[in-house]
């Protein structure tokens, strides 16, 4: 097991220019995603049950889970967390008080850690170290606009992962760019909405 690392990365501003910030955030570079593969294979190592056991269990436990949220229950996890179903209004984003039971549906399932879980996993914290992360490249408007240009005039499309490392800029900024670069018809879309590849707009 090794050290926590970490960096500060710049917050977007809400103002409507890409280069002013106000302030930053931490993020963890060296985390990874403990699926439930994983899951299923250290808790083996940690106790007597087999992988196929495990995972049964681990299944069982979802399901019991969503049985009870979907029956309006309350599910509590001691040390773990808790787990609470949501209701909001199927047409507004706010209730107005008038709707009938046809029109409130499923909104978001609340997870609140418990306090015995914050306390554990405090005192299991890992040494805490700063490297540098993958940051945002500081750039004006003018310069996204020029390099992109030329980018296109020889590679003809580009994708949001392209984007990114032309720029060396994080998944969100790339996102962000683009997205003001298509409202101000610079760029166009001419893929899929869930896959989409841009061009110069004509």
């Amino acid at each position: 097991m090794g050290n926590i690392e970490f960096d500060f990365f710049a917050n977007p501003s809400k103002a409507n220019n890409m280069d002013i910030t106000e302030s930053y955030h931490i993020r963890i570079n060296n985390s990874q995603i403990i699926d439930l593969k994983e899951l299923v294979r250290r808790i083996h190592l940690s106790c007597s049950m087999t992988p196929s056991d495990v995972h049964g269990v681990l299944i069982a436990l979802k399901d019991e889970i969503t049985n009870a949220l979907a029956q309006g229950n309350k599910v509590n996890i001691d040390g773990l967390c808790r787990f609470r179903l949501i209701l909001g209004s199927k047409k507004n984003s706010k209730c107005n008080g008038r709707e009938e039971g046809k029109d409130i549906g499923f909104k978001r399932i609340r997870i609140s850690p418990c306090k015995e879980l914050n306390e554990e996993t405090k005192k299991k914290l890992m040494p805490i170290t700063r490297t540098r992360g993958k940051h945002s490249s500081d750039i004006s408007d003018y310069n996204v606009i020029n390099i992109l240009l030329e980018y296109l005039k020889i590679n003809k499309t580009i994708t949001r992962k392209q984007f990114e490392g032309l720029f060396n800029i994080t998944r969100y900024k790339a996102s962000r760019l683009i997205k003001t670069l298509v409202e101000k018809k610079v760029i166009k879309n001419i893929g899929y909405k869930s896959h989409p590849v841009y061009t110069l707009n004509d």
